[in-house]
């Protein structure tokens, strides 16, 4: 099953144990759907939604706001650019505040993959305005909670981590 593959990657990857299974789809000429549909609803109380749709829309708009970081950092008038765009994200990072509410992680009560790259972006935009968060109290404890997670934070204070540039060599802002 190609389609879940990632996940599967994920999870080996994290260190996770998990069930591996797999729903097939029924012969020609119907190819029936009922081994997955029949027991889709069952997953509801366990997931918003069984496809994950929240961490997919996380991931989305987490790379909404990359691209428009990369855009500016790799623009030669990153510095008389960047006043407007700290000014045009400020509704972003406000959803982004509203989406946390008052979870410790975006999508539910544990880390996800989503966790990720936000952290990596919200730091990002840190780096580059440091009081760019200073609206979001939500935003700077996520940023927090997320550093001090052991295997991160450990990560974190790794000499080789510490002075990472954050864009290649030819970007404005590095």
């Amino acid at each position: 099953m190609v389609r879940a593959q990632p996940i599967r990657l994920l999870l080996t990857y994290a260190g996770e144990e998990f069930e591996d299974v797999q729903y097939e789809q029924g012969d020609a000429p119907e190819f029936s759907r009922a081994a997955w549909t029949d027991v889709k609803p069952s997953f509801n109380d366990i997931l918003d939604f069984p496809n994950k749709a929240h961490v997919d829309c996380m991931l989305d708009q987490a790379m909404d706001l990359r691209n428009g970081a990369v855009r500016l950092c790799y623009n030669k008038d990153y510095e008389s650019l960047k006043e407007d765009y700290f000014k045009n994200v400020q509704p972003t990072l406000a959803l982004f505040g509203k989406k946390l509410g008052n979870n410790d992680w975006f999508v539910g009560n544990k880390t996800t993959v989503a966790d990720f790259p936000m952290y990596e972006l919200l730091d990002h935009h840190l780096r580059m305005k440091a009081d760019s968060l200073d609206a979001y109290p939500k935003l700077k404890a996520f940023l927090q909670r997320f550093s001090q997670l052991p295997k991160v934070k450990e990560y974190l204070a790794l000499d080789s981590v510490k002075n990472l540039p954050i864009n290649n060599k030819f970007a404005a802002f590095k």
